[in-house]
């Protein structure tokens, strides 16, 4: 299993773009067990991510999606934020963090 699924590609976009468009990577409601479109090798691990820092690699993409739900359940299309756009001064982590 791979350590990390979400592409470089992706990673890299981020630190270009001001918002990345990623499909599929959350299933949408055309979702299938095919593992790779160009082969007929069955397996929902595939898409749902039985190897567990699968699932919390789709967790926390879900919770950073800019866009909606619908968005993700009937075009598989997530919107991510570029690392541009990100404020991490006002998040309360780094406000306890500067307490200490």
């Amino acid at each position: 299993n791979h350590k990390l699924s979400i592409s470089v590609g992706t990673v890299i976009m981020m630190s270009l773009c001001e918002v990345v468009h990623v499909y599929e990577f959350l299933p949408s409601r055309r979702k299938t067990e095919l593992c790779h479109y160009y082969q007929r090798f069955s397996d929902a691990a595939c898409t749902l991510g039985a190897y567990h820092p699968l699932l919390y690699e789709k967790n926390l993409v879900k919770r950073m999606n800019k866009g909606s739900d619908r968005d993700i359940y009937t075009h598989g299309r997530v919107t991510l934020p570029g690392f541009t756009t990100f404020n991490c001064t006002n998040s309360s982590t780094s406000s306890t963090l500067s307490k200490t």
